[in-house]
């Protein structure tokens, strides 16, 4: 096979999650039974356990939280099926140790959670998160806040970043890619990871990929290797098509 760049589209309406292990969901309407279900999701990218601890788990006992399930693309997801029907104070758990939010609170890189309740803090001992009623899904960086400063984490070698969108598609918040209705059938999203090129293939391999659709519903998903990028893209080969259904990232 020559020497070819990477894209990937989806194929029906709705949406898909890359390898980036970003979740999705449709644009049609969603089915209202998946909104009982909260994901919280944390990047702890140098992490090889993570859990979630707080006073509904035996007063922050280490061991007595839920387990985080790993991602493998550096983030780790918690799930309460059904949704707490209170607020719910917690922390992240990285290798046994609790993650700081009081550094980041001191130097004002917190003032948004703070405002918004979603985090307590005496700016000297204690820094605690808290998840509202009703919030929704909530995707952190494990020991920072939203305004904290961070370089972003380098793409592992050998994984691809659908970062581009064309055709009518667009990716948007916490990375959810959207295949809507008036989307071009060529739309997709392509790789920008150019450290991945020039791509030989000369046997049969195998790409894998997370995904899931949270809110519903299912998609076909499906990769196209070109040989350039657009418009020099023939000779291209179309994998085949696999179906994401379900809430939960899988592989």
């Amino acid at each position: 096979m020559p020497i070819m760049n990477i894209l990937i589209a989806s194929v029906l309406m709705g949406v898909l999650s890359n390898s980036l292990g970003a979740h999705a969901s449709p644009d049609s309407n969603s089915d209202s039974a998946s909104a009982s279900i909260l994901t919280l999701t944390v990047t702890a990218p140098n992490a090889t356990s993570v859990s979630v601890v707080g006073p509904l788990w035996d007063s922050w006992f280490p061991d007595a939280g839920p387990v985080a399930t790993d991602n493998s693309n550096g983030t780790w997801s918690v799930f309460f099926d059904p949704a707490p029907d209170a607020n719910m104070e917690y922390l992240w758990l990285l290798d046994g140790v609790q993650e700081d939010l009081v550094t980041s609170a001191a130097v004002g890189e917190c003032t948004a959670e703070i405002d918004a309740g979603t985090l307590n803090t005496d700016y000297v001992i204690w820094g605690i998160r808290s998840w509202l009623v009703g919030s929704g899904d909530k995707f952190e960086t494990a020991g920072a806040c939203a305004g904290t400063s961070a370089e972003p984490e380098p793409i592992p070698a050998g994984v691809a970043d659908f970062s581009e969108a064309f055709g009518g598609t667009s990716i948007g918040e916490d990375s959810v890619f959207s295949f809507p209705v008036g989307a071009e059938s060529w739309g997709g999203f392509a790789n920008m990871n150019t450290d991945l090129y020039p791509i030989s293939i000369s046997e049969a391999g195998t790409l894998t990929f997370n995904a899931s659709l949270p809110s519903g519903g299912s998609s076909e998903v499906y990769f196209q290797f070109q040989k350039n990028s657009h418009p020099d893209v023939e000779p291209s080969y179309n994998t085949g098509h696999v179906t994401v259904s379900g809430s939960d990232v899988v592989a």
